[in-house]
């Protein structure tokens, strides 16, 4: 991601669209030993481009046109590997500086990765700026000055910025002394709250599991969030959902204004017409293998797909 980046940015022309509508998006994975990747897209919306009048610039640059989440940019993807937490901590750290130095509104703040004598491993995300998207907006109307402030909050619609991190199953596997508790949920909420934000999701392994530390275990975790949240937002539910009866009844508990669903979804690609239509009684909770190829999965989420033998294999 380093090499990538650090590509990107050195051409001069994108200097000013740095400062607006972007996707940024990184997943990254990490080993048990501190390893692992990052999996990167970098880019700039089609309507900025469009404003700026730079298309034919993107594709003199090596810029190429791709889809994310329903919007289109032209950028660049990557991978890139790392040994350590010291060369994961470089690869982040030289993008936000490369970043910092061509518009300090666009910077993505730093990531830290560390690893505990015991093995363990503790990743710090911050970002000194309250409000970025607002840091943002301001550098674009300095760019273009005869756009209306409504022109620019629908060029900002395509901004996506989106760090994802995923860790070892056996990391997140925390003994009865250690891990986060709903008291540090708790507080997490409170603050999150205060934002702006439209929603707030949580997935459980199970929908219905109640507090273990830190609050009143008599009660469930989601309905501890929701009493929280006070109505300051939108709280969606997720964990072992697969039917419309099992979504009636997490509706129903009060403690959710909307309930979600993964694997049902990889097991049954007609999931809302299933529900729509109350047939329950056909929509699948583990692998069919005489419909394996109706699942149109890619290969990395077959592990995530429920089989009554475990995990489910390639087909």
């Amino acid at each position: 991601m380093k090499k990538f980046f650090a590509a990107a940015l050195v051409v001069s022309m994108l200097t000013v669209l740095l400062s607006g509508c972007m996707c940024q998006v990184a997943d990254t994975t990490f080993q048990f030993d501190g390893s692992g990747t990052v999996e990167a897209k970098f880019g700039f919306s089609e309507e900025m481009v469009n404003a700026m009048n730079m298309r034919a610039e993107m594709t003199q640059n090596g810029f190429s046109f791709f889809r994310y989440d329903g919007h289109g940019y032209y950028g660049d993807q990557a991978s890139e590997s790392f040994a350590n937490a010291d060369e994961f901590n470089a690869i982040f750290a030289e993008v936000s500086a490369e970043t910092a130095e061509v518009s300090k509104a666009a910077t993505p703040g730093t990531v830290t990765l560390s690893v505990a004598s015991d093995g363990g491993l503790t990743l710090t995300v911050q970002n000194t700026q309250t409000d970025r998207r607002s840091a943002i907006k301001t550098e674009l109307a300095k760019q273009l000055p005869d756009y209306s402030d409504a022109q620019i909050n629908a060029l900002l619609e395509d901004m996506v910025m989106t760090y994802r991190f995923a860790f070892p199953a056996a990391l997140v596997d925390y003994n009865a002394a250690a891990g986060i508790t709903m008291k540090e949920t708790l507080a997490l909420v409170q603050e999150l709250i205060k934002r702006d934000i439209q929603y707030i999701h949580v997935s459980e392994k199970e929908f219905f599991q109640n507090a273990r530390r830190g609050a009143d275990e008599t009660r469930s975790r989601l309905d501890l969030i929701h009493e929280a949240i006070a109505g300051k937002t939108a709280l969606i539910g997720l964990g072992n959902l697969f039917t419309g009866d099992d979504f009636d009844k997490v509706i129903g508990t009060g403690w959710v204004e909307l309930a979600a669903t993964g694997r049902s979804v990889m097991l049954n690609p007609d999931l809302a017409r299933l529900v729509r239509e109350g047939r329950d009684d056909l929509i699948d909770r583990f692998r069919d293998e005489s419909k394996n190829d109706s699942y149109h999965l890619p290969k990395v989420l077959w592990p995530c797909v429920p089989d009554k033998d475990g995990p489910a294999k390639l087909p």
